[in-house]
């Protein structure tokens, strides 16, 4: 720096240097008026790449999925709107909740794989996450779809193939799903004609037969996209989910509770009139979800009159609850009701302590329709002033034997 001068007071250097003070401005800029900088910075270092991996939380995985049906205005005329139907003002309400808080909508085409530690899956941002359902193919669904697009949403739409284009029925027509599918949204299927399939062999071999092809001719997609499933009514056993599994990767059932991203059987909280929409709130933000200490030992969809249960720990009988789709005998879905005095212990299984059996019939009999023997239902446990699942979703059809 001869004669007292700088290097960057010398033109040649001044060009050279020139990159580097706008580079250092720019930085300086961003260190002081930035916090978020610092924020990130900090989160990187002290999450690292572990952030991706499931295993690596505490939490697991609890995806809300919701189930809507019809939908009609609030103000409209004096006709009373079905069980199942849900007002726009009410779904729009429920969207704009979700955008102020970060809840962004998932469309999944199969299980989520989580278990790689290579896996590009950022289970953090699954965490934040709802399924949108849409069952049965109304023509009143058409603008729920419009609403969820203005909030930068899309839904999983479950048509009736055999009702597509039908005249006078109302169902999308053909040219109503391929602008959802162009427009973002996912098509499954809801049976073929929307019959029960554990009481229908002819809808079974309809929709491993006939609707993969037909959906395909009529959307120009290959048949494979059509690979999530609405099971008519939430009606399965065993066998019919054996019969539908490699065919269709999802099976989306009526059963409460959250999914876990990996079970084929895919949970669902149907949208009823009688619910208030803080409830459906409640659950979307996870306000429900907890650590899913009891395991039902048998197959969910078996026929039994009760089932056994095992805990991981050991549970007061006291603080558990039924949570349940089926209406109870005040017309409520999704009431909470003390299943205690309906629980001993499984005195038959000389392994454990913690193997509990749960009356089933009798719980239908004090709490529900009993002659709905169809009970999709979870275990819940109460915790202060609220209640946390701790068990999955089943489906047990409730016989009257004594013996199972």
């Amino acid at each position: 720096m001869a004669g007292g001068k700088m290097c960057c007071d010398n033109p040649y250097f001044r060009n050279l240097c020139l990159p580097f003070q706008r580079f250092y401005r720019c930085f300086l800029a961003v260190i002081l008026f930035t916090p978020l900088f610092w924020a990130a910075t900090a989160g990187f270092i002290l999450s690292g790449p572990t952030v991706r991996l499931i295993q690596a939380s505490d939490r697991p995985l609890q995806i809300p999925v919701l189930c809507y049906h019809t939908f009609h205005d609030e103000t409209a005329g004096p006709e009373e709107p079905g069980r199942l139907s849900e007002s726009y003002e009410n779904l729009e309400a429920l969207l704009r909740y979700l955008q102020r808080n970060g809840i962004q909508t998932l469309l999944p085409a199969e299980p989520l794989t989580m278990a790689d530690p290579a896996s590009p899956v950022d289970s953090m941002t699954f965490r934040s996450r709802i399924i949108l359902t849409f069952d049965d193919g109304h023509p009143s669904q058409l603008r729920a779809a419009k609403l969820l697009e203005q909030y930068g949403m899309r839904g999983v739409f479950f048509v009736i193939p055999a009702f597509i284009d039908m005249p006078g029925y109302p169902h999308f027509s053909s040219r109503d799903i391929l602008s959802l599918l162009k427009r973002g949204h996912k098509i499954g299927v809801h049976g073929y004609r929307h019959r029960s399939m554990p009481v229908s062999g002819p809808e079974i071999v309809a929709v491993l037969d006939t609707v993969p092809g037909m959906m395909s001719r009529l959307t120009g997609q290959p048949e494979s996209s059509f690979n999530s499933l609405a099971y008519p009514y939430g009606h399965y056993t065993p066998s019919v989910r054996n019969a539908m599994q490699l065919r269709y990767p999802l099976e989306y059932t009526v059963d409460p509770g959250y999914w876990d991203g990996q079970s084929p059987l895919v949970p669902r909280i149907l949208i009823t009139r009688d619910n208030d929409l803080q409830f459906y709130k409640d659950y979307a933000s996870g306000r429900y979800a907890g650590s899913h200490i009891l395991d039902m030992i048998h197959e969910s969809g078996s026929r039994r009159s009760t089932a056994l249960f095992r805990a991981q720990e050991d549970v007061d009988f006291r603080d558990l609850y039924i949570h349940a789709v089926s209406p109870d005998r005040h017309d409520r879905h999704y009431t909470f009701h003390p299943i205690g005095d309906h629980v001993s212990r499984y005195e038959n299984d000389t392994r454990a302590d913690h193997v509990f059996k749960l009356d089933l019939d009798r719980i239908l009999e004090r709490f529900y329709v009993k002659e709905n023997r169809a009970l999709s239902f979870l275990i819940a446990r109460r915790s202060d002033d609220t209640f946390i699942y701790v068990s999955n979703g089943f489906l047990i059809w409730v016989t009257r034997e004594t013996g199972d």
